[in-house]
């Protein structure tokens, strides 16, 4: 059984580091979308009204998910470095 070279504090904090980026870059994103004067949302019926409002929560969670999975692949490779 091989021992973990990080301690568990820096894999998980770097999971964390993961999402906190990915929630700030996906959101920070969407933000400067909406304020620009760019093409507006296209939603269809009922989301028709709401599609702005949908677009931060959405890029939120879509970062956090790929900021975590992708702090996940950062943390296990720094676990396997000789």
């Amino acid at each position: 059984m091989s021992t973990p070279r990080l301690p568990a504090r820096v894999f998980y904090g770097i999971i964390v580091a993961g999402v906190a980026f990915g929630v700030l870059a996906a959101g920070g994103a969407a933000r400067a979308h909406l304020k620009a004067d760019g093409p507006r949302p296209d939603a269809r019926r009922v989301w028709g009204d709401v599609a702005d409002d949908l677009v931060g929560p959405v890029a939120v969670m879509v970062g956090g998910t790929f900021g975590g999975l992708a702090g996940f692949g950062v943390a296990v490779l720094a676990d396997r470095r000789k």
